[in-house]
């Protein structure tokens, strides 16, 4: 997808909104579920358990592991396969892109410095009255 506007800001410049801490909270807080669900499925309490200091972090699994599956039935009553990434290498995925959060804005901006538009279906940006950092763009 393309997206173009007369006052056009470079695409790395959204990134600088965000600091490494926006990012964790924006994906690990709000991020594990689509934002088309019911805010009932939230990962919040997961966050916050994570952010306890009295959580002992290094118990948290880093090994490799399938995705979690299941099937919701269409209201034409075809199934539709949906699945989320287990949480803990999850979490460790968001704290690396936390902890390299500035190598990935320096990239970023390498990389899409001279563009005359944006073209991304995921633009991570701060959303206004929004705690995530990305929407789909489902167009």
């Amino acid at each position: 997808m393309i997206f173009q506007t007369e006052d056009f800001t470079p695409y790395h410049e959204h990134m600088t909104e965000l600091t490494s801490e926006d990012v964790l909270t924006g994906l690990l807080a709000h991020g594990l579920f689509s934002e088309k669900i019911p805010p009932v499925f939230s990962t919040k309490k997961f966050y916050d358990f994570y952010r306890n200091p009295k959580t002992k972090k290094d118990g948290f699994e880093s090994t490799p592991k399938d995705y979690i599956r299941y099937e919701n039935i269409r209201n034409i009553n075809i199934p539709r396969p949906i699945s989320i990434p287990h949480p803990f290498p999850y979490l460790k995925l968001c704290e690396s892109i936390a902890d390299n959060w500035k190598k990935l804005q320096d990239h970023f901006k390498n990389c899409t410095k001279n563009q005359t538009h944006k073209i991304s279906r995921i633009h991570i940006r701060k959303l206004k009255n929004k705690q995530h950092t990305f929407e789909m763009n489902y167009l």
